[in-house]
């Protein structure tokens, strides 16, 4: 104001209608200072400051309404979980873990957009807080399929060596009627001691959106796994494991599976026999592959035979993978003559009955001699990897 009638007194009136204007123009920008900012219900108080500036990015651009689902958990403990997930999809730029929010905001409306759709896939398929999977369209084909499966399992009562009977066969008919393509396996394992259990054994396929494509659309993957329920379950949480096809290979550093494809996320770690069940572990375990994709197809450009592809393999399970790049970038028609030379060099190859790979896997010391082969072959130094090398792939 004094600015103005200053321009009134002083200033020639082209200059005195110039400061008006640029005044008036910016009045709206200004705000009365009692003029306190609107306050948001707060989040849990459990969650870090990465955390709440990560949902501070959901404000800032006008995505309030994500903000509001996710502090509706009921469980505070949830909200915490499900921003663990958000961190974990941005696994491969591990330089950018410790300030995941500034990478984000550093990023643009790239980054930001990025950002908001993993946010809004994770509410969609939510399983921390009260997240029910989409039953089968029930038809009379699925009617069938649940009657059959009920008549099945309680053929099972007085067979089986669970002290808990009920609740196990109760919580695989419900995992079953919700992903009807895992199979049901009775299985029989032997303790230390040579005493026989029966127990009861998951395997089959699931299917998990892994990221996205050039294009925004979801990449579809699944993941052979096998779900074995422990003689003390529920009590004791379920062992579970991928089960690896010949052609593919566990990704090296996987933060959810193992070198020897057991698999350990979160909600396995934090089994509750009063809360936990078979559903909602396969609900966790859709989300925690979309973050990493746990095998990969084992491809070199040309078709491998499969005592070949089984000898590549090795190389990936073990840490070996300078070894496996140094292979991919041989002239394709130089690989067969490479894995000539390796069975050459290998002093157990001139019997023609011995299982290579197996006999690798199985015998100490083998390991490191096979790994030395390749690497001389290629002119590089082998990669040493620990201490052992021979792996308990039989691991239950």
């Amino acid at each position: 104001a004094r600015l103005y009638f200053f321009s009134r007194s002083f200033l020639p009136p082209y200059l005195e209608s110039n400061i008006f204007f640029f005044f008036r123009k910016r009045r709206h920008r200004l705000k009365p200072m009692d003029d306190a900012t609107p306050t948001r219900p707060p989040l849990s108080s459990t969650l870090t400051e990465n955390q709440l500036n990560l949902a501070e990015i959901l404000v800032e651009n006008n995505r309030t309404d994500l903000r509001e689902r996710i502090r509706k958990f009921t469980d505070d403990k949830a909200q915490v979980e499900f921003f663990d997930q958000v961190k974990r999809r941005y696994l491969p730029l591990r330089q950018h873990q410790e300030d995941l929010p500034a990478y984000i905001r550093k990023g643009g409306q790239r980054t930001v957009k990025s950002y908001i759709e993993i946010v809004e896939q994770l509410l969609a398929e939510n399983p921390y807080d009260g997240f029910s999977p989409p039953t089968p369209v029930a038809d009379l084909q699925y009617f069938t399929f649940k009657t059959k499966l009920r008549a099945h399992l309680n053929s099972l009562r007085g067979q089986l060596s669970y002290a808990n009977e009920s609740v196990v066969i109760e919580h695989v008919y419900k995992v079953m009627a919700v992903y009807h393509k895992l199979l049901l396996h009775e299985v029989v394992q032997r303790d230390d001691k040579g005493q026989s259990s029966h127990l009861l054994e998951l395997r089959g396929n699931i299917h998990f959106n892994y990221r996205r494509d050039t294009y925004g659309r979801d990449k579809e993957r699944t993941a052979p796994i096998t779900i074995r329920l422990p003689v003390s379950y529920p009590q004791r949480r379920p062992h579970v494991w991928i089960n690896c096809p010949d052609h593919a290979a566990i990704v090296v550093e996987q933060l959810n599976v193992a070198p020897n494809g057991l698999v350990s996320i979160p909600y396995l770690v934090n089994w509750a026999e009063d809360k936990s069940d078979l559903v909602t572990l396969v609900s966790h375990l859709r989300v925690d592959f979309c973050s990493q994709n746990p095998i990969f197809p084992i491809d070199l450009g040309i078709q491998l035979s499969f005592e070949q592809t089984k000898l590549v393999k090795i190389l990936i399970d073990y840490g070996q993978m300078h070894l496996f790049a140094g292979i991919a970038g041989l002239p394709k028609e130089r690989i067969p003559t490479f894995f000539n030379q390796v069975i050459q060099r290998y002093p157990r190859s001139s019997s023609s009955h011995v299982d290579l790979a197996h006999h690798i896997r199985t015998t100490k010391g083998a390991l490191e001699q096979y790994v030395n082969i390749v690497a001389n072959l290629l002119g590089v130094p082998p990669k040493k990897k620990g201490k052992e090398d021979v792996a308990n792939l039989d691991f239950i």
